[in-house]
């Protein structure tokens, strides 16, 4: 059956027309309709890294690929320095894989190059995260120890040179990430008659560790014990900068008495509680913060309680920076 046409039809039709005929003389290439990540068309987008944990998960647009890796250091290279390398053919590894994990139809092959597989990374160190697509994976697998680079202006997914393999952006993406979860100590300047004192980060939370030596001439074991300790912000001491202090009391007696007896002993974790000690300001929850200038100080119980110069008895103190 024919089916008779309306004037309304004949219009649509003149439109779509007209338009079909628009596009093949003005649309660009990048107008008309691609298969998504088609080679040498849609790059590898800058690879993104879950922060603030040591398992992160590493994602990138661009296409499915067929290897993840992380290096230990600057450079990725199949060598010694690998800590994770996944493997898929066909890329058939999708976006945001975690690392230290293997997925379903995968194969870790770290071991493989001489790397060493982890199961987490290191607090302060740097490591490098790459992917690659299944077009480059065979020349990446037939020269371990080669340094793998981005080459943005390759006109070939990947060529090597001498000790490297230059890889294009359709193919590859790379990203040098340092692990900083925690504060980091700097620049530690401790003065003071009664001792000598240094601090430490933890990498595990931002609460430093204080470590003291009692230096001051007459005294002697057992007197090399503290009455007092604390952090103030700022380079030095302010009552209003306090962030903790702890101080000995004698809760034996009615009622209580403070600087009476040295009780708190080396090394201390700013925020821990100390037997026989009075919590006068609080450690805070998040502890120290970053890109700041801390004070510490440090006395027993002759010191006078006033006087924080350098040559003050039975008192001293550090500073140093965070970052």
């Amino acid at each position: 059956m024919t089916t008779k046409s309306t004037p309304a039809m004949n219009l649509m039709i003149g439109i779509v027309s007209a338009n079909a005929l628009l596009c093949q003389a003005g649309c660009t290439k990048d107008e008309l309709p691609l298969a998504p990540y088609a080679p040498g068309v849609i790059t590898l987008s800058q690879l993104s890294i879950e922060d603030s944990v040591y398992t992160p998960r590493v994602s990138w647009s661009g296409g499915y690929v067929c290897a993840v890796g992380v290096n230990r250091g600057t450079l990725a290279i199949l060598d010694t320095s690998l800590q994770w390398l996944i493997h898929q053919s066909g890329n058939g590894l999708h976006y945001q894989q975690r690392f230290g994990e293997t997925p379903a139809g995968a194969e870790n092959l770290t071991a493989t190059y001489g790397g060493q597989p982890a199961t987490s990374l290191v607090e302060d160190q740097v490591y490098t995260f790459w992917v690659a697509r299944d077009d480059v994976w065979g020349i990446l697998a037939a020269n371990p120890g080669k340094v793998l680079r981005l080459d943005t202006a390759a006109t070939v997914a990947a060529r090597v040179v001498a000790d490297t393999v230059f890889l294009a952006a359709a193919s590859y993406s790379i990203k040098v990430n340092p692990i900083n979860l925690w504060i980091g100590i700097r620049n530690v300047f401790p003065v003071g008659r009664l001792g000598v004192i240094d601090v430490k980060q933890t990498n595990t939370n931002n609460a430093p560790i204080i470590s003291f030596r009692v230096t001051q001439t007459g005294v002697t074991p057992p007197d090399t014990l503290l009455a007092d300790l604390g952090i103030c912000s700022g380079g030095a001491y302010e009552a209003g900068s306090v962030v903790w202090e702890v101080l000995a009391v004698d809760s034996t007696v009615s009622p209580a008495q403070f600087w009476t007896r040295d009780v708190i002993a080396s090394p201390v974790t700013a925020g821990q509680y100390i037997p026989g000690t009075y919590i006068f300001t609080p450690f805070p929850t998040t502890g120290l913060t970053r890109n700041k200038t801390y004070y510490v100080w440090i006395a027993n119980k002759n010191w006078d309680q006033r006087n924080r110069l350098r040559s003050t008895y039975n008192y001293a103190s550090a500073t140093f920076e965070t970052y």
